[in-house]
């Protein structure tokens, strides 16, 4: 079987990493190759990433791509989207990427100036200063409203536990076929998180004179300005995760709820 592996340069000294890896190579029979590297992806079956959700982040765009599953293994703080901790026995992680069974997220198509990108948590429109901006918000055509304030989030089921759950928006169990609409610190009182049909498509504009920043999945791609116009909507490709063991969301998203914003307290 052929795995190719996505990582960042500085987790390539991490313990954890190097002794998995030996682990694969000794004990699963695993055609083992480096997308870093620039290295043949032509058949493989499985992406195998170690890092943290933004890395989980790039790498599905990769496996997306490649129309195979990916399996993580957290190297970072949250790891909301990876399978596996880092003290993880290396047979389990074996025995994972031998199995044939996966689990489909959706992902979402942003289309500005003639530009194409993948989003598997959201899109965000955002001020690029401390001013409010007014962002207009069009579903299937349809006005819905003029947000006054930071900025729009149009996110998915899958990113609703992302930077949607930070600025107050709900909570989606991953097998909902919807997308999240939500403003961020909305100078209004009836701006509010809105849930629509996965099959709609929602423009957002700027209505003022103004510009701000178009980011998708954590990175600035774009400078929009007064007029212009992003759409987005459902993508017909599908983001694959590697189903192992216990596949159950809620228990997950206890574990990681209860430990998030903790921090060890500082030593005298």
């Amino acid at each position: 079987m052929k795995i190719a592996v996505f990582t960042k340069s500085l987790m390539r000294n991490v313990d954890e990493y190097n002794n998995i890896l030996s682990a694969l190579k000794e004990w699963g029979d695993f055609d083992i190759v480096d997308y870093s590297r620039n290295e043949d992806l032509c058949y493989v079956q499985k992406v195998l990433a170690f890092g943290g959700d933004g890395t989980m982040l790039e790498a599905v765009k990769l496996s997306a791509e490649l129309n195979v599953p990916l399996l993580g293994v957290n190297l970072g703080n949250m790891g909301f989207l990876t399978q596996f901790e880092s003290d993880v026995n290396p047979l389990e992680i074996v025995k994972a990427l031998k199995c044939d069974r996966s689990i489909e997220r959706a992902l979402l198509d942003v289309y500005f100036n003639n530009e194409h990108h993948f989003a598997l948590n959201e899109a965000v429109l955002k001020s690029t200063t401390s001013r409010p901006n007014f962002i207009e918000v069009r579903v299937d055509g349809m006005f819905v409203d003029r947000y006054h304030g930071d900025g729009a989030i149009v996110s998915t089921p899958t990113g609703s536990t992302a930077y949607s759950l930070s600025a107050g928006g709900p909570i989606l169990s991953p097998n909902v076929e919807a997308i999240l609409i939500n403003p961020i610190c909305a100078h209004s009182l009836h701006s509010r998180p809105l849930v629509v049909s996965d099959e709609s498509q929602i423009e957002l504009s700027l209505s003022a004179c103004d510009c701000a920043s178009l980011c998708i999945d954590g990175k600035d791609v774009a400078t929009v300005c007064s007029n212009d116009k992003i759409t987005i909507k459902k993508s017909a490709l599908k983001a694959k995760f590697v189903e192992c063991g216990e596949n159950n969301f809620f228990k997950k998203l206890l574990q990681k709820m209860n430990s998030w914003g903790t921090t060890a307290p500082k030593e005298e």
